[in-house]
């Protein structure tokens, strides 16, 4: 009994450490497919994925992590959002339902508007997290862009494994 109880937690804690470590570099994978489908400059978020992927592990780690966020926007309207895309976090209690990796990119894509964004629109990744969450260096407190004038759109189950799910909300402009 103890062996077996010994084991299913190692086996547990396995799936658990390698669900981390796969959700968030596919967090990151979807906000790239993001910004180069909406055309928008890809350089900033390449030169920043260390920093992002060791922040998400550490509070993926902690389950600190609750959501986060690609906020994009017009500098010339700069208090409202032009699109955003959650990623919501969803914790096993025990991770413990086998191993299972799987990413739904189709679901984001088909989502996305067809025609990129103009030339010149920002973005940025946001994260909410849990009251009890490790401060890491180069995160500050900021407040989201309004989005109430964006249609909401679900995509669920966008991130899926044992351990960790994802599903997304978009906010989009409504269709002209």
């Amino acid at each position: 009994m103890a062996t077996s109880t010994s084991v299913n937690t190692s086996v547990s804690a396995h799936v658990t450490a390698r669900s981390t470590t796969w959700v968030a570099n596919e967090i990151l994978r979807t906000f790239l497919e993001i910004v180069q489908t909406r055309g928008l400059e890809i350089h900033d978020l390449h030169e920043q994925l260390d920093f992002y992927e060791k922040s998400l592990r550490t509070w993926l780690t902690g389950r600190h992590l609750l959501s986060v966020v690609l906020e994009v926007w017009n500098p010339q309207t700069e208090e409202q959002a032009a699109e955003r895309y959650d990623l919501n976090l969803d914790y096993s209690p025990d991770g413990d339902n086998g191993e299972r990796f799987e990413t739904h990119l189709d679901r984001v894509r088909d989502e996305l508007p067809r025609r990129p964004l103009p030339a010149g629109f920002c973005y940025r990744l946001l994260v909410t997290l849990s009251e009890n969450a490790p401060d890491l260096p180069g995160w500050e407190d900021t407040e989201f862009r309004d989005v109430s004038h964006l249609q909401i759109r679900r995509l669920d189950n966008v991130i899926e494994t044992a351990a960790i799910n994802a599903s997304g909300t978009a906010y989009l402009s409504p269709p002209n």
